[in-house]
């Protein structure tokens, strides 16, 4: 015969009528007066604060005394109790008023039990005897190093020493690198305490081997050794990292919890690993820390998470799944039990519990509405063409996850990846979807991704538009082929006519051009004549017959090649030359001894092979001769010079030490009223002809030279001619 042995006792003040196992692990059982009570894990136990004697149920902090095995805990109330949960009542400790406990924390040096009020108290457990250090106001946290020194967290960062251990206050001034006038006696508490940062600061760690000091500041986490204080960074983001709690594991590493950035991992100082969401935890968000050779518990707003430090598998213990609705505080772990401070007591759980949900969870599609109509449930469903809104209802299962569980989908048809929905999200909407034929897929995923046993679906199909059936679109295919057809034959006839006129246009444009320019050429070439014969007749005048006789040659010379350029669009460089040389050789009569002239060809322009317009340049030299040199007294000089600025573009730069711009236009103004030059005005419109229709354009610059005093000293002419082909 088999031997029953006594483990636990729950619900002692019910009538329990059934006990059912449910699939996923836990417990129903049915009672006669109350209903029905869930139990979803036999491995977790709780202690009511009310049940405990308390004046509240719920308690926010633990501290534990490791040599001792004693548990402390402060209640919500304000309350400060030793904590054994074989026991109904706990042992209270008296204190002389009650408030809200920030913080507490055990000196295993000391066996002295702190808590945060106003003030920080320390509290004797074997005398029961509390004694107020009032300096230390609000503090945050507390830090015990093994020389005697307490480092207090809060809106400064205090360390406090006896007031007879003078080698400690060397030692912290040295350390910190302080001045010790600042130095501060708390009168009858016989402490001295030194602030070593003003930074609001809100968790501390200690290692003593390195003798390194980590504190998470306002402004992000900072560890103090060797005298300097050295600030950490997320490597990744580059962002603070927001600590205000502390651990460290047995090979030297800390251990890190952050506001909203998960859990990380240094040694040595330097970063060593980051954990967050993405890599399983239950929340960025860490409420509280602590670890013991193996495993590492956080507590987080939505339940409590569990590292085990050789494996990195975490175990989870979340609200509304494994536990009751309420806030979880702090956590410590004594041998192998863990527990929790919580809004509804204390629970404690072995460090070996299994909470993963390995049961599959059930989807179903509950629902199918097309622009606020329902449809059946049916196998396929085929819609009309005008169909503008589908909303599907999603069903899920999965009673241990507590509301803790997404949904996914997917409608093929369009993509096949999967969407997730919260477990408070089952519905799904689409809008003005095409016509096709779809399937819409939906599953469930538990807590801890466990998928449900099969995939939820249904089928349909929206119908085409009329005016998108294949016979409608054939027919207006064959329509827009031919109308397309007639339109470019049309469109072809159109060009060609106008192309013919542009033909026509452009002949008759040149035609006109030409007849231009021919009879502003036939124009200039007496021109040429008109001031040549008025220099040998000066000559000849003064009876120099043989000087007359060579310069009639030149002369003749010169008309011979004017002639023969009339009649031509484009000369070579070389012929231009000529010409120039023998106008030059004419215009020097005019001013006898005082006239220079040079004309320079750099060595890369072989003149033959250059064509330009005809009688360009001409005008322009007789411009800086009659104007810029005529009127001025003394040595008259003028260079002509060609170079080639690229293999399109001839460059022909005229310049004069003449009178200037200025001067000439004074002079002429005056003679306005008896003469008007013919050169100039010819120059100008037979250059807008040429210009006339061509890409590369005859341009001419005009610069005034000015002397070492900024008196005018001649002009310079630039010519840039694109290369006749």
């Amino acid at each position: 015969m088999g031997k029953y042995v006594w483990m636990n006792h729950f619900l002692k003040s019910e009538a329990i009528s059934a006990i059912n196992k449910g699939k996923e692990g836990g417990y129903w059982i049915a009672t006669l007066k109350n209903g029905v009570y869930q139990i979803p894990n036999l491995q977790l136990y709780a202690s009511n604060g009310i049940e405990m004697g308390l004046k509240t149920e719920g308690v926010s902090h633990l501290a534990i005394d490791r040599k001792r095995g004693k548990i402390f805990a402060a209640s919500l109330g304000g309350e400060l109790f030793e904590y054994q949960h074989q026991l109904t009542k706990q042992k209270l400790f008296q204190q002389q008023y009650e408030r809200n406990i920030q913080v507490i924390e055990f000196d295993t040096s000391t066996n002295e039990l702190y808590l945060s009020k106003l003030t920080t108290e320390k509290l004797n457990p074997q005398t029961s005897k509390f004694t107020e250090i009032k300096f230390a106001a609000s503090a945050k946290d507390y830090l015990f190093r093994k020389d005697g020194v307490i480092f207090y967290s809060g809106s400064l960062l205090i360390a406090s020493f006896p007031q007879n251990r003078k080698d400690l206050f060397e030692k912290i001034v040295k350390e910190f690198h302080l001045d010790a006038s600042i130095m501060e006696k708390e009168t009858g508490g016989g402490f001295y305490n030194l602030n070593l940062n003003q930074q609001r600061n809100r968790g501390l760690w200690y290692q003593e081997n390195e003798q390194r000091l980590w504190v998470g500041f306002v402004d992000g986490l900072q560890y103090h050794q060797n005298g300097k204080w050295v600030k950490l960074k997320d490597p990744q983001t580059g962002e603070p990292i927001s600590a205000h709690h502390f651990t460290a594991l047995l090979d030297g590493t800390i251990c890190i919890a952050t506001i909203d950035q998960g859990l990380y991992f240094f040694n040595n100082g330097q970063f060593k690993k980051h954990l967050t969401v993405k890599d399983g935890l239950l929340n960025n968000k860490i409420k509280g820390l602590t670890s013991d050779q193996h495993h590492i518990w956080m507590v987080m707003p939505n339940g409590a998470q569990g590292y085990e430090i050789a494996t990195g598998k975490l175990t989870k213990i979340v609200i509304a799944s494994d536990l009751p609705k309420q806030e979880i505080f702090d956590v410590e772990i004594w041998k192998d039990t863990v527990y929790l401070a919580t809004s509804k007591g204390i629970l404690y759980f072995p460090k070996s519990i299994q909470t993963s949900n390995a049961v599959r969870p059930y989807a179903s599609i509950s629902g199918f509405m097309v622009d606020g109509l329902k449809y059946p449930i049916t196998n396929k469903l085929d819609l009309p063409s005008a169909t503008s809104n589908i909303t599907i209802t999603l069903l899920g299962a999965a009673l241990k996850s507590g509301g803790n569980f997404q949904y996914q989908y997917r409608l093929l048809g369009t993509d096949s990846s999967w969407v997730s929905l919260k477990a408070s999200e089952n519905l799904v909407r689409f809008t003005s979807l095409p016509s096709g034929n779809y399937v819409f897929e939906s599953r469930v995923l538990n807590e801890d991704g466990i998928i449900s046993s099969s995939t939820a679906s249904i089928q349909f199909s929206i119908d085409e538009y009329w005016f998108k059936k294949w016979w409608f679109v054939l027919i207006l295919l064959l329509g827009v082929i031919g109308a397309g057809i007639y339109f470019f034959m049309l469109r072809i006839n159109v060009l060609e006519k106008k192309n013919q006129e542009e033909k026509e246009k452009v002949r008759v444009l040149e035609q006109m051009r030409n007849s231009q320019l021919s009879a502003l050429k036939a124009q200039m070439n007496p021109h040429f004549m008109f001031n040549a014969l008025n220099s040998i007749q000066e000559i000849i005048l003064m009876n120099n017959k043989r000087e007359a006789n060579m310069y009639l040659g030149k002369f003749a010379d010169l008309m011979r090649i004017t002639l023969d350029q009339s009649n031509k669009n484009a000369i070579s460089l070389e012929d231009e030359l000529k010409s120039l040389l023998l106008y030059l050789e004419l215009e020097a009569l005019r001013f006898e001894t005082h006239f220079q002239y040079k004309i320079e060809v750099e060595d890369n322009i072989f003149a033959p092979d250059i064509l330009i317009p005809a009688m360009l340049i001409q005008p322009y030299v007789e411009n800086a001769i009659k104007h810029g040199l005529l009127h001025k007294q003394g040595e008259k000089q003028l260079m002509v010079h060609f170079r080639l600025e690229n293999e399109e573009t001839l460059v022909c730069i005229i310049m004069d030490n003449g009178i200037g711009r200025k001067r000439s236009a004074e002079i002429n103004q005056l003679r306005a009223r008896k003469h008007t030059s013919f050169a100039t005005g010819a120059t100008l419109r037979r250059l807008e002809l040429l210009n006339y229709g061509n890409n590369q354009r005859i341009t001419v610059n005009f610069e005034d030279l000015k002397d070492e005093r900024g008196q005018d000293s001649g002009t310079k002419v630039l010519l840039f001619i694109p290369i006749v082909v």
